[in-house]
């Protein structure tokens, strides 16, 4: 089921930028609460300082996040509760948003000019589509924004050009529907690849205007005003969490995402095990946004800042679990069936695997072909050998020329 407004408002923290910013935009639309909130924490993120951190493995997590906003197509308002956002921090500083690059180097210019700042992708299904095609431009981008993820100094090398962006401070807010979601991305995207990264929440409009208020200058303005005064404001260091937020954080993990974890497909695992660095994150933001990690002065994270961060941690821990569930139900069944036709062609011959690309792309694109293959021949649904160097598939186990054959694991199934 997509995220209530009754569970989302009770994540609410009780005061503070993020819960005002949250009250103003629930005034204006009727997007989903969840959209504010995560839109909220976002630019909250954006306006802090470079340097406020918190150790965690042995690295630095930084403040910027990355939010995905699921929900239905015009109905449930995404790109409405996305704008309110941006036009803010727009207000505030327009260097602080970042355009929608449209290539590597693009990506490396703007994050050179600015290095703390935020894209938003009002329609992110725009960007998955033409980042599927492995060979486009948009394919290069999606994987040097996975590397700029962890907002430390990345050094890469496409062809001859070499691309160097030092300290990025890059926080991205998308939305997406559901369609795009099942036939641009699937599991291995969510194992540990780049959606994984997100903080995803789904969840569907409940309230209805037909008359939607003008913004209220009072409030809006008093928004404005606590983020320019947090631009100006330096981070103190944070000596991690209080004993007492320590042990509850320590229990949530053990008891929430571990639960998570074990009851959840395999696939799903990449975006469950983020859930504790993204409540440590969320955590940081809230002692931002209530004060303590402004001071700069050196801080502990307490109970006030943990316990909403977790509540939003929770959020989003059962929207991925959902979201991912329906995916793998609906794309991957499609892109099975369509290997299968292809064997079902002439079940007598064996096939050569530049058959099933010949016949299935750009549909499916060839890393996800392999996937597939290798689940059913894991599966015994097909069989699988190698003849010239080149994988085979037949579904007559008979028509295996050895007494083995080998899928693209290197795998032998006897």
């Amino acid at each position: 089921m997509p995220l209530t407004e009754a569970e989302t408002l009770a994540a609410l923290p009780a005061s503070g930028f993020v819960r005002d910013y949250v009250d103003h935009a629930m005034k204006l639309t009727d997007s989903p609460v969840a959209y504010h909130l995560a839109t909220g924490l976002g630019v909250l993120a954006t306006c802090l300082d470079p340097d406020l951190h918190i150790w965690f493995g042995g690295t630095k997590l930084y403040a910027p996040v990355w939010m995905l906003l699921v929900g239905r197509s015009g109905a449930d308002r995404k790109t409405t509760a996305v704008a309110i956002g941006s036009d803010l921090l727009r207000d505030i500083d327009i260097n602080l948003l970042g355009d929608e690059p449209g290539s590597p180097e693009g990506l490396r210019d703007s994050l050179k000019q600015n290095p703390k700042q935020t894209i938003f992708y009002p329609e992110f299904g725009e960007f998955l589509q033409k980042s599927n095609n492995e060979s486009s431009q948009f394919a290069a981008i999606r994987s040097l924004m996975t590397k700029l993820y962890d907002c430390h100094t990345v050094n890469v090398r496409l062809s001859a050009r070499r691309l160097t962006m030092e300290n990025p401070r890059m926080s991205v807010l998308a939305a997406c529907t559901h369609a795009h979601l099942e036939d641009y991305t699937g599991p291995v995207d969510y194992h540990g690849g780049f959606m994984s990264r997100f903080a995803t929440l789904h969840a569907r409009r409940e309230r209805s205007f037909s008359n939607p208020p003008r913004p209220d200058p009072t409030e809006r303005d008093a928004l404005l005003t606590r983020l320019s005064a947090i631009l100006d404001l330096n981070a103190g260091m944070c000596r991690g969490f209080t004993t007492e937020a320590n042990e509850i954080l320590d229990h949530w993990q053990r008891q929430i995402v571990d639960h998570y974890a074990s009851n959840s497909p395999e696939w799903t695992r990449g975006a469950v095990s983020r859930a504790p660095t993204l409540a440590r994150k969320i955590a940081l933001l809230y002692s931002a946004d209530f004060g303590e990690a402004l001071h700069a002065e050196s801080f502990e994270i307490g109970l006030e800042a943990l316990a909403p961060a977790l509540h939003f941690a929770e959020l989003h821990l059962k929207s991925i679990v959902e979201v991912t569930e329906k995916l793998t139900g609906s794309r991957y069944g499609r892109e099975r069936k369509n290997i299968l036709s292809v064997l079902h062609r002439d079940p007598t011959a064996p096939v050569p695997f530049s058959a099933f690309l010949r016949f299935t792309m750009p549909r499916i694109e060839k890393r996800r072909a392999i996937q597939i293959l290798d689940s059913l021949v894991s599966e015994g649904a097909i069989f699988s050998y190698s003849e010239g160097g080149e994988p085979f598939y037949t579904l007559d186990r008979a028509l295996v020329p050895t007494e083995s054959f080998v899928g693209f694991d290197g795998t032998i199934h006897a």
